[in-house]
């Protein structure tokens, strides 16, 4: 019988934007043209996204293909699918297929937005997955993290250049 750790990883950030962007721009599912994509752990370099069925239907599922695989064992392909969002109280839940990092299984993510004063918002992301014996729970925890980091640093990034193109006055911080 298998050994299973239970895991979980949280992340807490502010992004400079209105809440109502940031949650567009995250639940336009196969949009991760804002993404930093600079994770450095080896295969964890997206390549492409696209869509898995129709753009605001429940259950759609984000096909994510790494550009760095090779010599990792991770699989090319990782899978998101979006299970329930509520718009109302700015929630959403996702997983991943398992395998997508080593060791992995039954990953859940639930992401949180609450608005701030002067147009910010903040995100807290929650992840709970099992690890099987031969995954590294601290390891893939940091990994993580260093993903949902990585996120919010983008959505910065994104929302500034975006207002200053709209000539919005917005401040940003970049944690």
């Amino acid at each position: 019988m298998s050994k299973v750790q239970r895991g979980k990883a949280d992340f807490e950030g502010e992004v400079s934007a209105n809440i109502d962007d940031v949650w567009d721009l995250l639940l336009d599912w196969a949009n991760l043209d804002w993404l930093l994509n600079d994770v450095t752990e080896e295969g964890m370099e997206l390549g492409k996204v696209h869509l898995e069925g129709e753009k605001n239907a429940q259950f759609r599922v984000r096909v994510m293909t790494r550009s760095n695989v090779e010599g990792s064992g991770l699989p090319l392909v990782n899978r998101e699918v979006l299970l329930r969002e509520d718009r109302t109280a700015y929630r959403f839940y996702y997983d991943c297929v398992d395998g997508f990092l080593h060791g992995i299984r039954n990953y859940i993510a639930n992401w949180a937005l609450d608005p701030l004063p002067n147009n910010r918002c903040h995100i807290t992301v929650e992840a709970n997955f099992d690890v099987m014996e031969t995954g590294d729970i601290d390891k893939l925890r940091a990994t993580l993290v260093a993903v949902y980091d990585s996120m919010i640093r983008g959505l910065n990034v994104h929302f500034e250049k975006q207002y200053a193109q709209r000539g919005d006055k917005q401040v940003v911080n970049h944690r």
